[in-house]
């Protein structure tokens, strides 16, 4: 962790972009401290589908167990998955829709355990019609959980949104 005076780490990644058709990433942190180990995950992909689509896609996942006098552990994993559209003919059309899932337990503080997760939906579009004219929409949900020493709070909030913007002077 931060701040060890005697710390170890390894450290792996690998990227794949040799093909034009998808690309992929990983990488492993493990790290041996004096207070506390820590292990690091990312993944992530992305694929063209066809000429227009492109899949998306990426984890990172994180878990940080305290040791010594010091107890407990902080764990969060958050998940991204999607799909982006760009009209390749005329270019008129693009867009992106995107879901994420988020987890976080923390049990560090001796008597408290928090527990949150989250999970997101987001769509995005544009149209342009021809070059100074662009239109812009979104849509966004949101639904969180918190179940924190045994109370249960859930919130959920929305977004709708619209953009129209000109560009009168492209430079």
């Amino acid at each position: 962790g931060k701040g060890d005076a005697e710390s170890t780490a390894i450290t792996l990644g690998v990227e794949y972009t040799a093909n034009p058709m998808w690309k992929g990433t990983a990488g492993l942190e493990l790290r041996d401290g004096a207070t506390s180990d820590t292990i690091l995950s990312t993944l992530g992909i992305a694929s063209k589908l066809n000429r227009d689509w492109t899949f998306l896609g990426r984890n990172t996942f994180s878990l940080t167990r305290n040791k010594g006098t010091a107890t407990g552990e902080i764990l969060l994993d958050r998940f991204q998955a999607g799909v982006a559209y760009r009209e390749t003919e005329s270019n008129e059309w693009s867009g992106l829709a995107r879901i994420e899932v988020k987890n976080e337990k923390d049990t560090t503080q001796p008597g408290i355990e928090l527990k949150r997760s989250v999970e997101i939906l987001s769509l995005h579009g544009n149209y342009q019609p021809r070059r100074p004219f662009t239109l812009s929409g979104r849509y966004a949900a949101k639904i969180a959980s918190d179940k924190s020493n045994g109370l249960v709070t859930k919130m959920n909030a929305q977004l709708i949104a619209g953009r129209a913007t000109w560009e009168f002077a492209p430079r």
